[in-house]
């Protein structure tokens, strides 16, 4: 009976040393825990907190301030924001940058800062006043501050140069006036610049045009010469075609003369002569004049022999016959 009651006391006695030494490892904790010389990370879910070291693991953030000195002893202020979280893989160095305290992430963190207000003193001292600028200083720091950060067991998360001011109040207002002035440049700059791009487009516009304009008048002209030469040709072949009407009505009027030459007893077939004969059966004394103004010369001449020969045929016939 006394062992069991011994055995208990034993058991509730290491129960309340186990309740009392060990904790529960968050999910955001990293706990840290020494073996032979070496820190290293202890990934178990329950952790001795007195032999064990354990911090959060989550981003840690600062604002910081420097005063630093430019070129010809101006006074600066730099403002910036630092976050940094803890680096799993130099966490030895980080311990020895901030201690084995639970705060170690704040003192290593501490020193980071002040590491980093010393790059950015050397820095401004090689500069002048006016040369300072957050984008040329963040580029100059980020590449320094990382490898100080791993040095000191930290991550570097971000790094931003919130502004840089002159100490003296002359030489803001100074600098302010010239940064006004720099930026009215620069808009008329952008304003000419645009000026000049849409007159530029304009003018490309309007040759545009005018050259569609001179290529439109050129087919014109094109269409309006090959217009006039199908006409020329047409009208060619009217003529052409209207020598060929006459020369062919000339020929046949030269041979229907020839043919009245030579038989001239045909002429009375001839419908003028028909009319004439026609005319005088009807009226007694009736004259008939023949209207020859739409025959050649020529052909009158030939007509009038024609009219002789036959004339003569005529009275000879009448002699021999009395």
């Amino acid at each position: 009976m006394e062992f069991l009651i011994i055995c208990g006391v034993v058991i509730i006695i290491l129960l309340l040393i186990w309740l009392v030494e060990y904790r529960y490892r968050r999910p955001n904790q990293i706990v840290l825990r020494e073996r032979k010389g070496i820190v290293e990370e202890d990934k178990k879910r329950w952790y001795p907190r007195h032999t064990s070291l354990a911090f959060p693991g989550n981003v840690y953030g600062i604002q910081s301030q420097v005063d630093a000195e430019a070129r010809g002893k101006l006074g600066v202020r730099i403002i910036m924001d630092i976050a940094v979280a803890p680096a799993r893989e130099h966490l030895h160095g980080l311990v020895r940058a901030g201690g084995w305290t639970p705060d170690v992430v704040i003192h290593a963190t501490r020193e980071l800062e002040r590491r980093i207000h010393a790059l950015i003193r050397e820095f401004t001292e090689q500069r002048d006043i006016d040369s300072l600028q957050t984008e040329i200083l963040k580029k100059q720091l980020i590449k320094q501050v990382s490898e100080t950060a791993m040095l000191l067991g930290l991550e570097l998360d971000n790094l931003h140069i919130q502004s840089i001011e002159p100490l003296e109040k002359r030489i803001t207002e100074a600098m302010q006036r010239r940064e006004a002035d720099h930026i009215l440049e620069e808009t008329e700059k952008a304003s000419q610049q645009a000026r000049v791009a849409a007159e530029k487009a304009r003018i490309e516009a309007d040759t545009e045009i005018l050259a569609q304009e001179h290529l439109f008048q050129v087919k014109k002209l094109e269409l309006l010469e090959k217009v006039q030469a199908k006409e020329a040709t047409l009208a060619e072949a009217r003529v052409r075609e209207e020598q060929k009407r006459r020369l062919l009505q000339i020929q046949t009027e030269r041979q229907e003369l020839e043919l009245l030459n030579n038989h001239p007893e045909l002429i009375l077939l001839s419908p003028q002569l028909a009319q004439l004969a026609e005319s005088s059966q009807q009226l007694r004394n009736a004259r008939t004049v023949v209207n020859l103004q739409g025959i050649d010369g020529e052909a009158v001449n030939v007509f009038q022999e024609v009219v002789r020969e036959v004339l003569k045929r005529l009275q000879k016939n009448e002699s021999k016959k009395s």
